[in-house]
């Protein structure tokens, strides 16, 4: 029989390594029946796309047959409020900052650069497309057109997992859609959480929802070496 609640903390940029943080402790949740369901405190302003969608996708098919919470300590943007989307409630503090609902690619071009210096890069290629992303040379056209299209598929999915988990409006989902990050209570009127209070009364309604008269103990993933020599002893 279930009896207990289980808390990730998910803080920090979404990368492999916090991918393979979070599918262990989600796998770790799922094969112990004792545990009623999960309570994720969030603090991140997103990453990788992909590593998002692969918390997402065990996230979704935990909350299938089991609770997730989702407490929102400092913010929740881009693909980590994909992954806390499924969520059967999602609380915040006044404080937080929600949103910023899209997707977006950055590379650099040094091509004027190396004109003013004189330089040049030497390349072999296989493939029309292959050095579309090469900084050294200046955007082709027919390449950047396919880099929008892959960003633009990514988004439209990003937009239908959003609508679909939150139960969305076309209105609602039209305020939404332009990457905004929104304060707590704007968020709240806008459908992307459920609740707006303290980090102690939202642990408190969980429990209470949940019938669970023990708080959840918080795994935190284990700060780099760097991080944790830095802390203990600057």
């Amino acid at each position: 029989m279930a009896h207990m609640l289980y808390g990730i903390k998910m803080h920090g940029n979404i990368n492999e390594a916090m991918q393979e943080f979070m599918l262990k402790k989600i796998d770790m949740c799922e094969k112990n029946r004792k545990i009623r369901g999960i309570v994720l405190d969030v603090n991140s302003g997103g990453g990788s796309a992909s590593a998002s969608e692969m918390i997402y996708n065990r996230i979704k098919e935990f909350s299938r047959h089991r609770d997730v919470y989702s407490i929102i300590t400092g913010a929740a943007a881009s693909g980590a409020y994909m992954v806390i989307s499924p969520s059967k409630k999602i609380y915040s503090i006044e404080t937080a900052i929600v949103g910023s609902i899209g997707v977006y690619s950055i590379m650099p071009d040094f091509s004027g650069l190396m004109e003013k210096l004189g330089l040049k890069v030497r390349q072999t290629k296989m493939g029309k497309h292959k050095n579309a992303n090469n900084p050294f040379e200046p955007p082709d056209e027919e390449a950047s057109r396919g880099q929008e299209e892959i960003i633009n598929g990514i988004y439209d999915i990003f937009i239908k997992i959003v609508r679909e988990n939150r139960k969305l409006s076309d209105e609602q989902v039209k305020l939404i859609s332009d990457s905004d990050i929104f304060i707590a209570r704007r968020s709240l009127e806008l459908g992307l959480i459920d609740s707006v209070r303290s980090y102690g009364d939202s642990i408190r309604e969980i429990m209470k929802e949940s019938n669970e008269r023990r708080e959840p103990f918080f795994e935190t993933p284990r700060a780099p070496f760097v991080m944790r020599f830095l802390d203990r002893f600057i």
